[in-house]
Order: C-alpha cells, then sequence, then structure tokens
C-alpha cells in the first residue's frame, strides 16, 4: 500500500500548504480522498477473498434464455476470479450439440466475452452433461522497444509494460530535459502509474493520483509525459491515454493513423490534464510510440520501414532517426498477435 500512503502524504501537503482552500481545490481534493478510500477497498476485497461475482451477469435470465431454446438447465455457476477471468459451471439434459450451437453464443452475448469449453463430462445413463467454460483471450500482444540516449549515458525515457492476465499496459514516459535527471523523472511517474493500476485504479484516475504526487514533489518540482496504451485481453477493446506526449501512430495494413494528445505532462499544474482515445485495435495492427526526440520526424519513417517483428521495427525507426535532433530518442511498439 505504499502508493496510498505517497498520496495521502501528499493530500495531506496540499492542506497544510492552503490554509485557504478555493471550491476547485476543494474538488480536486475529494477526488484524490476518493480514489484512497478506493485503494483500501481494492486491498480489503483481495485479502477477504480470490474470487467476486459480478452483479451484472444474471444468472436468472440466462438460464431463462436457454429454457426458451430448448435448453434443461439442472444447475448453473458463475464465478469470476482475481484476474478477471469468467467461469461457467452448467448441467444439462439432452443433446451435446446444443452447446456450441446454443449455450456458448448465449453466454459470449450476455457476459460480453469470448468463451470457450475447458472441460466435458457426460453421464450417458441420465443423459446429463456437466460442462465447465471460461472466458477467453481475445489476442496478445507482442512488443519492440528501442531507445538512444543523448549523452549516450542515460536515458531521460522510460517504459514499463505490465500484464495481469486481463488487461495489459504499456506505457512509455519522458521526463523533462534529458539523461540522468529526466530519466529519474520518468522513472517515478512510471513506479507510481504502475502501482496504482497493479491494484485494479483505472488508468485515467491513476493520472489524477500521479500528477498531484509529482506537483506537490519536494525537494523540487518534477513533472513528465505519460503515454499509456491499454488492451483488454477478454473483450478486445483498445484505449490510448496521454499526458503531454508526442502523437501515436496505428497501423492497420497499409494506412497509418496519427493519434494526437494535446495536453500538458504530469506535475505541472494541479489539475491533471490528458486526452483519452478509444480505438479498433484487430489482430496484426500496430501501435508505435514515440518519445518527442523523435517527433514528427516519424511520419516521414513509418511509410519506409519494412513491417513484421515490433523489435526489428523500432530498431529501423531508430537507425533512420538518430541525426535528426538532439534529444533522447525511445520507441515502443505493441502488435496485436
Amino acid at each position: 500500500m505504499n502508493q496510498f500512503s505517497t498520496l495521502f502524504s501528499s493530500i495531506s501537503k496540499r492542506i497544510e500548504d492552503n490554509k485557504r482552500i478555493n471550491k476547485k481545490e476543494k474538488y480536486e481534493i475529494s477526488e484524490e480522498l476518493l480514489i484512497s478510500a478506493q485503494l483500501i477497498e481494492r486491498f480489503a476485497l483481495d485479502i477477504i477473498s480470490l474470487k467476486d461475482f459480478d452483479n451484472n451477469i444474471n444468472e436468472l435470465k440466462i438460464q431463462q434464455l436457454l429454457f426458451k431454446y430448448g435448453v434443461e438447465v439442472m444447475y448453473l455457476n458463475i464465478t469470476k476470479d482475481t484476474l478477471k477471468q469468467v467461469k461457467v459451471e452448467i448441467g444439462i439434459e439432452g443433446n451435446k450439440d446444443r452447446i456450441d450451437n446454443i449455450i456458448l453464443p448465449i453466454l459470449e452475448k450476455e457476459i460480453g466475452l469470448r468463451m470457450s469449453v475447458t472441460s466435458r463430462f457426460y453421464n450417458e445413463i441420465a443423459n446429463f452433461h456437466k460442462i465447465v467454460i471460461k472466458s477467453q483471450r481475445a489476442a496478445s500482444l507482442k512488443y519492440g522497444v528501442s531507445q538512444i540516449a543523448r549523452d549516450y549515458e542515460a536515458c531521460g525515457d522510460s517504459y514499463k509494460i505490465f500484464d495481469n492476465g486481463k488487461k495489459c499496459v504499456v506505457s512509455l514516459s519522458d521526463g523533462m530535459g534529458y539523461g540522468e535527471g529526466a530519466k529519474k523523472e520518468s522513472q517515478l511517474a512510471l513506479d507510481l502509474m504502475y502501482g496504482f493500476i497493479d491494484i485494479g485504479i483505472e488508468v485515467e484516475k491513476v493520472v489524477t493520483c500521479v500528477n498531484s504526487i509529482l506537483k506537490n514533489n519536494e525537494p523540487k518540482e518534477c513533472f513528465a509525459t505519460l503515454d499509456v496504451l491499454v488492451y483488454d485481453h477478454f473483450n478486445g477493446k483498445a484505449s490510448v491515454v496521454k499526458s503531454g506526449a508526442s502523437p501515436s501512430y496505428l497501423i492497420k495494413g497499409e494506412s497509418i493513423e496519427k493519434i494526437n494528445g494535446s495536453s500538458l505532462p504530469v506535475g505541472i499544474i494541479d489539475e491533471a490534464n490528458y486526452n483519452k482515445v478509444d480505438f479498433e485495435f484487430d489482430k496484426g495492427d500496430y501501435f508505435v510510440m514515440v518519445s518527442d526526440g523523435i517527433g514528427d520526424n516519424i511520419e516521414q519513417i513509418l511509410p519506409l520501414i519494412k513491417k513484421g517483428d515490433p523489435q526489428n521495427m523500432a530498431n529501423q525507426i531508430i537507425g533512420k532517426s538518430k541525426e535528426l535532433t538532439l534529444d533522447d530518442k525511445s520507441v515502443l511498439i505493441a502488435k496485436l498477435v
């Protein structure tokens, strides 16, 4: 719970520094206190049980739908583990063809995830089927990272890749300036961010927390950009959250789509400033993140590189941009496979 302690210290400092807190500051502090409460609640739930139930999944409605299509359900139990993988245990009478033709489509529609049968048991005398069905990953990500430092010692850009089995979070951060000082700033921003993400806080709220902590950092100011790709393994949804980051690029076949984020880095102003963009991320697509050391030059470079392995692509981009600007340069590419 180190992230909670850090956030609470930041909130306390803001209250101490402002004998008169205006309406806007009250709202910001209340938001941070709410997030703190959510952190404690998440922690408590993890201690209490390794399983939880999703109230949005209506077992009775699913049984009624199956009955409507002629499936006699003897029992139905739906659970969800800490990785948010849904497990369905169901007992039915009758033809096994109904499992693939009726039961799976109804479960996928009602639960909103791709499902697959993991085990089957059949009692021929009783004409009874016991089936275990679990949600499955829509796809996985393959990565490539390449960096070069302006002073050839310490790169001021940092990156992290986090995968908890349900969601994958890929991020790039650029500390202000270059070299060792910038590296410490970008690493701090990502370390704070992933501490919150690891315990289940949404990325947008995480940016608010990180912004508050960096804004009140002592003994000196600390700010960095955040470029965060979030991919849900089970429903296939993707989004990017940007705070002061350079544009990213979505490559689909021969087309290249630019994704902008006109906002300030975290740690500069009291109110978190970020953009969130949802997008379609299909198998074979590439998502390209770059630091501002490469900047707009990437738009001339991308059409020239050979697509395939993300690591090879990242190396090509760095190779073609070495002489273009005097700054730390980073490329992070995620491919959906």
